[in-house]
């Protein structure tokens, strides 16, 4: 079961919701003990590269070279 939600400030902790259509439908019970996969989204910095620093030119010709 796979879907997206927002990390929230819960006290001094943070945390997530589970939305009530997956609990119906998983059957989740309070104090239930389950697994959650962690996957961040990306930026879309990120997604093009943007964010990297770029390589010295002597780096790029060395692998160029390789």
């Amino acid at each position: 079961m796979e879907f997206k939600t927002e990390a929230r400030r819960i006290g001094g902790s943070i945390g997530i919701i589970i939305p009530n259509e997956i609990v119906r439908r998983e059957n989740i019970r309070i104090r239930e003990k389950i697994t959650v996969e962690l996957k961040r989204g990306h930026t879309v910095g990120e997604f093009f590269g943007l964010t990297q620093r770029p390589k010295p030119t002597e780096e790029l010709m060395k692998e160029i070279r390789e």
